[in-house]
């Protein structure tokens, strides 16, 4: 749901965290890399054509008490102790847990809600690229935020049989994939990505995106700053709460 980078900025922001422990802050620190990229590697679907939920652990819609984090550990419970793990192992799987659950409350809180049970326009296409425009959106005003060196950060993660559903090398290849735009390597190709999904032009992203009032009329008023930043804010402060949770 959420983007590569803004997995990659939330991770930051619960390390800054002084709800954070002192001792887990300190095993993400000695293992960054590893939680960087258990934060965004649920997504590496996008490109070795598994099926989401394979990945993800939950379909849309989903039952309000699924857990997509809790589905995961019923089907492989040998994830579901941290000390049963290695270090960087851990670290990995707790970033997967902070992205899993992050999706699920973005779906509640800002998809549906915003962009399918009260949508802002009647065609259920039309919905579907404004949600694919505000994610484009809070990309633009994440990645200069990002902490230089992120992309070499990210680079850095080696899986070793980290997920038994999803290969070390897929895993690897979508490592790279998103460590290179970061390292200025190749493009940001968010853009690119959704217009290839939706059979769009990648023109017409552009064309709302630099039109200042019609983006704000048609995504922007539905989608306060203010609201994403409370809804960033929660995110944070419940993604913390897994992380001591796990690591302790």
């Amino acid at each position: 749901m959420p983007t590569p980078f803004y997995h990659l900025a939330l991770a930051h922001d619960m390390l800054a965290s002084d709800a954070l422990s002192a001792q887990n802050k300190a095993r993400l620190q000695a293992n960054w890399s590893s939680f960087l990229f258990g934060n965004i590697a649920a997504d590496a679907q996008s490109l070795n054509h598994q099926k989401r939920v394979e990945t993800h652990f939950f379909n849309v819609p989903f039952g309000k008490d699924e857990v997509a984090y809790q589905t995961m550990f019923a089907a492989h419970p040998q994830l579901e102790k941290a000390n049963d793990l290695a270090a960087a192992h851990a670290a990995f799987i707790v970033g997967y847990m902070c992205h899993l659950w992050l999706d699920q409350r973005w779906i509640i809180k800002i998809l549906m809600p915003v962009f399918i049970k009260d949508r802002i326009t009647d065609d259920w296409t039309e919905a579907l690229f404004l949600h694919n425009i505000l994610r484009v959106h809070i990309d633009r005003q994440i990645l200069p935020q990002l902490a230089s060196g992120v992309g070499d950060e990210l680079a850095a993660a080696a899986p070793v049989n980290w997920l038994p559903f999803v290969t070390d090398a897929d895993l690897a290849n979508w490592r790279d994939f998103v460590a290179l735009q970061l390292q200025g390597k190749a493009p940001i190709r968010t853009v690119e990505v959704f217009a290839q999904r939706m059979k769009r032009d990648p023109a017409e992203f552009e064309n709302l995106l630099s039109d200042k009032n019609a983006l704000h009329e048609r995504v922007l008023q539905y989608c306060s700053s203010e609201f994403l930043s409370s809804f960033r804010a929660q995110a944070v402060a419940h993604s913390v709460q897994l992380i001591n949770t796990y690591l302790n």
